[in-house]
């Protein structure tokens, strides 16, 4: 099992799509993203993928060598998910952290914007 932070933000959602149900999203008020344009793509220093789609750079994502995957999304919340692990956190903007265990892709698009191009 995976170690969970014991601070009082953090909720741990079980069971994938079974735990973090629409309603719960609605609660959160998480945005749909939908398809952001790629600005640029390409390999960082570490040698992993990313993709920026904000020309400040503020909004992007990579795919790590061990093939999880790091978004910083439009309202400055971000999301990683570990699909060799099982499992994905989410981070609100104000910093509320939720782990989901074995997420779905329906909980993916939600808690992530599309990459608008096929670089990762």
């Amino acid at each position: 099992m995976f170690p969970v932070k014991s601070e009082p933000t953090e909720v741990k959602l079980e069971q994938g799509l079974e735990a973090m149900k629409e309603e719960k999203l609605e609660e959160l008020e998480i945005p749909v993203f939908g398809r952001i344009p790629v600005v640029v793509a390409g390999f960082n220093e570490r040698g992993n993928k990313f993709c920026t789609h904000a020309f400040d750079k503020t909004v992007y994502h990579y795919q790590n060598s061990n093939g999880s995957m790091f978004y910083c999304n439009p309202d400055r919340s971000t999301f990683y998910w570990d699909p060799i692990q099982g499992y994905s956190r989410y981070t609100t903007p104000d910093k509320k952290e939720f782990t989901i265990l074995n997420p779905q892709p329906e909980q993916l698009s939600r808690l992530c914007f599309q990459c608008d191009g096929s670089h990762i």
